[in-house]
Order: structure tokens, then sequence, then C-alpha cells
């Protein structure tokens, strides 16, 4: 899932593999408001969205509780810092500070009264990292992309061209470099070959000022809904299953009374659920579903008991996995 702050500063996000660029025919897919702001940077780890805020210290809170009314920042840090990003595998937090250089600090440990340490050189004005690579990319003021060795990373240590601009905030997802351009659009670069030469190529319609990325579901409020976790109107469909299941992509659970659908009738269903459905979305079947569907992943059995007879009948339960990074 992608989120961005927009220039009200709420985060707003949409679904990473279905995103659309500006095209001829289309304005490209939409961003949809997620949690309220104002926030001026974000960062996420995990179920963890962080957040800078005006007073240049860092918030946080869960992304599975986040709502758009209300605010549920938490403060976590001391000032003064413009943009963060999180290696949640070496638990450290880094910063780019008001002086354009690289700050960091132990996240498991990090309170409104710990100290930033600083860690490199300056002038970079957001920053990204690639922790299979062992890399930190830095977006220079020149809004040029730089990057350097992050276990070598030292006040010594210099930035490398890396690409070319022009963006002002940077991320990664995988094997991909996504940057936030002056034209508040997203755009992207294949780390395996982007080089100084290479191009920019157009991801997203406008209009963020940060993104970062999460491999959690993303089930946003509907417009009908007071409150989150309140009742949306109940509506019964007539029709083909395999071609309705286009209207459940918002959905948190779906239950298939599927005792008496045959293999074949299966085999559409779990295509159709695996590439519809959101990561996260829990799927119950009376029957497994034959294969192996690379967007879901069997967890559980369950045991319950039936009204149509004595013994006790099982239950298959799945869940939709994240696409692979990559």
């Amino acid at each position: 899932v992608g989120g961005g702050g927009d220039e009200g500063g709420d985060v707003f996000a949409q679904v990473l593999r279905t995103m659309t660029p500006p095209r001829p025919q289309s304005t490209g897919s939409e961003w949809t408001l997620a949690i309220k702001g104002p926030v001026k940077a974000i960062a996420i780890d995990g179920n963890t969205i962080y957040a800078v805020r005006g007073d240049q210290r860092v918030y946080l809170q869960a992304l599975s509780s986040g709502s758009p009314s209300q605010d549920g920042w938490q403060l976590v840090s001391s000032a003064a810092v413009e943009t963060i990003e999180v290696h949640g595998e070496l638990d450290t937090i880094y910063a780019v500070g008001v002086d354009r250089r690289v700050w960091k600090q132990q996240l498991s440990t990090m309170a409104p009264n710990s100290t930033w340490k600083l860690t490199s050189q300056g002038a970079v004005v957001s920053i990204a990292i690639q922790s299979a690579a062992d890399a930190i990319f830095g977006v220079g003021v020149d809004m040029a992309v730089y990057r350097q060795r992050l276990s070598a990373m030292s006040l010594e240590t210099s930035w490398q061209p890396a690409a070319k601009g022009s963006v002002e905030r940077i991320s990664i997802w995988g094997e991909t470099l996504y940057g936030v351009a002056y034209d508040k659009r997203l755009w992207t670069q294949d780390l395996r070959s982007m080089s100084m030469a290479t191009d920019w190529r157009i991801a997203s319609r406008d209009a963020v000022n940060d993104i970062a990325f999460s491999g959690f579901g993303f089930h946003p409020e509907q417009p009908t809904e007071r409150t989150r976790g309140s009742a949306a109107p109940l509506e019964f469909v007539e029709g083909d299953v395999r071609r309705a299941i286009d209207g459940l992509e918002d959905a948190s659970v779906v239950f298939l009374s599927s005792l008496h659908f045959d293999d074949a009738l299966l085999v559409d269903l779990a295509w159709a659920l695996s590439a519809t459905l959101r990561p996260g979305t829990l799927v119950f079947s009376e029957r497994g579903l034959p294969g192996c569907w690379p967007g879901l992943l069997e967890v559980s059995t369950l045991e319950l008991p039936s009204s149509w007879e004595s013994a006790r009948h099982s239950l298959r339960v799945f869940i939709v996995m994240p696409p692979p990074a990559s």
C-alpha cells in the first residue's frame, strides 16, 4: 500500500499493484484519504506509520487503527528533523536534520527526550534505504539522487551520484526507487539498471509530498460509515460470483459456502480472489482451493459444529498475501 501526504498534510493511500498514472483516456488511479494529519513526512515499518509533524518531531500510530477523521498520532522523538526512514532489521530510525545531514537513533528506545546521533555528511533532503544491497540513497539539494554504503556511512564518507533529478522525496519498494517530483506525482526507476543516464517513469497522479510502503492491507472508511467499524448496509447480489468478485475489493473477510462447488469453479474463484482481494483479507472456505495460488496462503483448518450433521465440520482459512517486493 502506497501512502502520501497531500498539501493539507493528511495521509492518503492506494493499492500499489493497481496504481496507474495519468493516461490520455484516464486521470490515473485515485488516492484515498487514510489517516488524518497534518504531517510533513512519513515512513512505515510493519504495522506502524511514523510521521514528522510541524514541530519537526517524530510521531507514530498503528496503520490498522489509523483514522481519516481522528488524530491518533503519539509523540516519540525530540526535534529537529525534516524527513525520516526506518530500518526495522537494524532497529534504527534515520532522519534528515534541518542541517541537511543524516542523524539516527535506536528505534525501540526512541523517546521525546532521547537524542539523535549525527551519522553522515550533507547535503541531502530525503533518504531511502535498500537493506538487501546495504545502500542508502539521498536526494541532494540539486534534486539528483546520490548513494553510499549504509554500513560504512560516517562523517568522512561522501555521497556518490546515482541518478539524475528532479525529485524531492524518495522511497524504495523491492527493486524499485520511487520519487516524488516537483509536480507532486510519483516517478520510478529500476534500481538494477538505474544510472545517471536513465530516465524516470511516471507512476501516479498528483498530489503527494512524500511516499512510504506497507505490505499490510488498506481498508478505507466508506462514505456511508459514520465511525470506523460501523455497519454498512446489507446488499444481496444475484449473479456469477466469478464476475461479482470485483465488487469485493474492499472486503476484509470473505466466506465461501463452497461445499458443493466443483473443482473448476474453485479454480476460477481462487484466481479471482488472488487477483482482487487486498493483502490481509481473510478467506473462509468449506472446501480447499485446488492448486497453488501466489496470493493465497492457507493458514489453518477450523473444526466447527454444523446444523446438518452431528460430526464437526471443517472450514479452511486462507489469508491474502502481499505481492512480491521485487
